[in-house]
């Protein structure tokens, strides 16, 4: 969900600045707080959810800030829809964008087993894979990370 987030927020950043034309008021706010509510929990972007998506009628006192939310939100998508691959590629090459790193270990790798019960650690083997992992990670962050960052930045000088 974070990284959901952070892309729809950077979105945002980019379609506010390009698109200085449009109103970015009250309805605006709406969409963003929509595309940005990514637990579900709000019953205002559940309520516009259900009228962009579910052909659901707002309350009479909301509709016209509900269709200026629908205009602008297809704005958004029209957005999103041509700038994609520049979008993506941006936010994917972004040094600012969150990153989450899952490792997982077999755990007949780290335990003894009688049957299909552990029976105790095998703590000599899971200080060696932890060593392993934390020399890959030190080793990405130290060399693999720094030179991507080197070699991105040069193909961006060469398409400006």
């Amino acid at each position: 969900r974070a990284m959901v987030w952070y892309f729809f927020r950077h979105v945002r950043e980019q379609f506010v600045h390009r698109m200085t034309h449009l109103d970015h008021g009250p309805a605006a706010e709406r969409v963003w707080n929509m595309l940005m509510d990514t637990n579900l929990r709000s019953a205002d972007c559940y309520a516009l959810r259900g009228f962009l998506h579910m052909y659901r009628r707002p309350a009479k006192e909301d509709e016209a800030l509900f269709l200026q939310a629908r205009d602008y939100y297809e704005e958004v998508a029209a957005f999103i829809s041509e700038h994609r691959e520049t979008l993506v590629r941006d936010w994917l090459q972004s040094t600012l964008r969150p990153s989450s790193l899952i490792l997982e270990v077999r755990k007949d790798l780290v335990f003894d087993y009688e049957g299909s019960r552990p029976v105790r650690p095998r703590i000599q083997d899971a200080q060696y894979i932890a060593r392993v992992f934390a020399a890959a990670i030190q080793q990405y962050l130290v060399e693999d990370r720094p030179a991507r960052e080197v070699a991105l930045a040069a193909q961006e000088a060469r398409f400006r």
